[in-house]
Parts: C-alpha cells; sequence; structure tokens
C-alpha cells in the first residue's frame, strides 16, 4: 500500500465489478480522487466537477458504447477510492499536483497541462552581464516575473531594451570593449558597451536601472524624466524634448495588464481567497516562491479579529527562493495562471505585504461577499479543464 503524507476526506472499498450504487459512497462533488487496487497500489489520479460521474466513466460499463476507449476500462482493477473535496477549480488542480508528485515523483510533470512561467535573469556582476529568459530560475543571479508565456516575457525584454538602450546581443556584448558599434548604436538606441562608447561598469549602472525600473520601482525613473523634458522644452531644446517624451511613451508598454504581477522572485508572495466547501464558507491561501500553504477555512459572515491569526501565521512565511525545486516552478506556473484569471474564475487576489491586516483582508472579502448576493460572485466554475494521470487520458 502506498503511504501519503497528503491526507483525503475519506476513502471506500468497491467491488471488482461496481454497480450505480456502489459507487454512491463517493460525494457528487468537486475534488480530487484516487483509485487504487485492493491492495492499496495507485491506479489513476483525477480531478472532477462530479467526482462520482468521473469514477463511473473509468468503472462502470456502459451498454450504448461499448467501444468507448475510457469507458469500464478498470473494471476489475480498481478495488478502492479515496477522495477529497475542493471548493473550485484552481484548489482542484493544486490539489491534483501535489498528490500525484508524492505518488509518481518522476513522471508527475508530464501528469499536468501547464508548465513553469517564464522568468527574467540578470548577473550584473558577470563580466558581459545580460538579460536573460529562462523557465527555471534557480541558474543565479536576480531575477524579476513571472510571466505567463513566453511570448509575454519576450516583448517585456525587447520593450527594457528600447526604453534603456541595452544592448541586443549578447554574442556582440562579448566583443566588449573592442567591437564595432551595431547598427542600434549609430542610430542612438543603444549604449554601445561593445566599442567602449559606455564603460562596462557605467553600462552595468544602466543595468540596475532597468531591472529595478522592471522589478517595480517605476515611480522615480518616470518622474525624472518628465522633469528632464520640461526642462528641455523650457531652454527650446524642442527635439532634446522629443525625444524624452519617446522614451517616456516606451514606459507605458510596461503598463499592460499582462505584466501587473511582474516582480522580484522574492516578492513572489499572494494571498488567494476561494470559495470554499460547503455553503457560505471561505478558503485562504498563501503563496510563497517555494511553497503553496492551504490557510484556515472560515464561515462568512465572520468579524475581522477572526482574521487576526491568520494574518500573523501569514507574515511568518518564509520567501525562501534557495529551495525552489521542479515542483516549485509548477506550483508557480498554476498560481500565475490564477493571477491571471478573469475576475469571474479567481476569486480575491492580493498581493501580500506589511500592509495587509485584518481589517483590509476584512473589507476585500466583505465586498466580495457582497457581490454573491447580488448573483454576480467572482466563483469558480464547477466545469473546465480536468485533469488526469493517465498519459493519453484528460
Amino acid at each position: 500500500m502506498t503511504e501519503l503524507t497528503f491526507q483525503f476526506d475519506d476513502a471506500a472499498d468497491l467491488p471488482p465489478s461496481p454497480s450505480e450504487a456502489d459507487l454512491r459512497v463517493i460525494p457528487a462533488a468537486r475534488g480530487v480522487v484516487l483509485l487504487e487496487t485492493a491492495t492499496g497500489e495507485p491506479v489513476v489520479l483525477l480531478t472532477a466537477g462530479s467526482m462520482r460521474a468521473r469514477v463511473a466513466t473509468r468503472l462502470l460499463e456502459d451498454a450504448e458504447k461499448p467501444t468507448s476507449r475510457t469507458r469500464g476500462q478498470l473494471r476489475g482493477v480498481v478495488g478502492r477510492a479515496r477522495w477529497i473535496r475542493c471548493g473550485g477549480m484552481w484548489e482542484t488542480h493544486w490539489r491534483y499536483l501535489e498528490i500525484a508528485a508524492e505518488l509518481w515523483p518522476k513522471s508527475y510533470v508530464s501528469m499536468v497541462t501547464w508548465k513553469p512561467p517564464s522568468w527574467l535573469t540578470l548577473e550584473i556582476e558577470s563580466d558581459y552581464p545580460h538579460f536573460r529568459i529562462t523557465r527555471d530560475p534557480r541558474g543565479g543571479g536576480e531575477c524579476i516575473g513571472p510571466f505567463l508565456t513566453r511570448r509575454d516575457a519576450d516583448a517585456f525584454l525587447q520593450s527594457l531594451t528600447d526604453a534603456f538602450c541595452l544592448c541586443r546581443s549578447a554574442a556582440c556584448l562579448r566583443k566588449s570593449p573592442h567591437g564595432t558599434k551595431c547598427n542600434h548604436g549609430q542610430m542612438g538606441r543603444c549604449l554601445s558597451p561593445v566599442d567602449g562608447t559606455i564603460s562596462m561598469p557605467d553600462y552595468r549602472l544602466a543595468l540596475r536601472d532597468a531591472f529595478d525600473f522592471a522589478a517595480g520601482e517605476r515611480t522615480p525613473l518616470r518622474d525624472s524624466l518628465q522633469a528632464e523634458m520640461t526642462q528641455a522644452a523650457a531652454t527650446l531644446a524642442f527635439e532634446e524634448a522629443a525625444a524624452i517624451k519617446t522614451r517616456l511613451d516606451r514606459l507605458k508598454d510596461f503598463d499592460q495588464p499582462r505584466y501587473a504581477t511582474v516582480a522580484r522572485l522574492e516578492e513572489f508572495r499572494w494571498l488567494f481567497v476561494e470559495r470554499g466547501v460547503g455553503a457560505n464558507t471561505i478558503q485562504l491561501f498563501h503563496i510563497r516562491p517555494d511553497k503553496l500553504y492551504a490557510g484556515s477555512v472560515f464561515r462568512w459572515p465572520l468579524e475581522p479579529d477572526q482574521l487576526d491569526a491568520e494574518i500573523q501565521s501569514a507574515h511568518a512565511l518564509p520567501a525562501n527562493t534557495e529551495s525552489i525545486e521542479p515542483l516549485s516552478l509548477l506550483r508557480c506556473s498554476l498560481a500565475t495562471r490564477q493571477l491571471h484569471a478573469d475576475e469571474a474564475r479567481r476569486g480575491i487576489v492580493l498581493h501580500w505585504g506589511a500592509d495587509i491586516d485584518a481589517q483590509t483582508l476584512y473589507d476585500r472579502i466583505a465586498d466580495w461577499m457582497d457581490l454573491a448576493d447580488d448573483d454576480a460572485a467572482p466563483s469558480q466554475p464547477a466545469s473546465g479543464e480536468e485533469l488526469s494521470s493517465e498519459p493519453s487520458s484528460a
């Protein structure tokens, strides 16, 4: 029998050829269900809007579809079911990921439909420092992200390169300072460390400014450029003022919603509030770079001071970037997908910081629950992308 540290809600033994009545012990509710042999060996892990209905597709025969690929295919193999109920799709996928990683540590990556997000890294003290796009931020240097797709990361880096006149080619950079100025340098769109126009120490300072801006420190640079543009216009240096305005316009690219969650890796700290299991319940989840934590479940309505202990515990959770592993990257990806989900699906999403207190959180939850009373709550649907540990099944 496979021993799991993960705790399921309940379990039931099943006969070799179960009937529909035999499956009524499994909840017809959203969750994750593990089917095992009678001796406790895992057979298949499934997510479902209705666990009972999805198990039925694996264990019950269908007289109308006798050749169905999945229908009844596990009859005679499965002898036991274990399950856990979940409040919404995001929680369901997270529970599935954690269980799959524990059951099949060498193959669980192939059992999910998402990939790790993209990040930008910078080793500023390297001989030829440059930004690099990666799915694995553990390679060294400072890191910002996450980006939901590689395309978003590419577009962000292009805008950053344009805005700060950075070198566009690592190969070109390696020729510094004895290379030839590129076309972008000749047009004034590159600081041109390649030919020594700017020294490498000064280029590192430019990279630092670019990194800090990309990581979210946007206001100081914009205020500085606005002042420079005003001064240039006042002295009738209109060409210089126009160039500064062009640069300010480039900086607007970073205000796009797809970049709203980009920050330093160590600042990947979020609080999710989701619908819980059962009426009028809410579930809190705490997101950190290396782990996801299931917080407390509360019944609504509640008092603000009921959240105090949860807030204090969450403030104590570490944002550890040293213990990131492949599973951590998939957790980050799952959280990133939720951050970019439409409002009707994602519930409450708060970037975690020292300013989060019980009253602030209570007010957000109260507003959210008021929407529920108007039948417009940001609740998660019961149907959607379902997962299976079977290699060719969805």
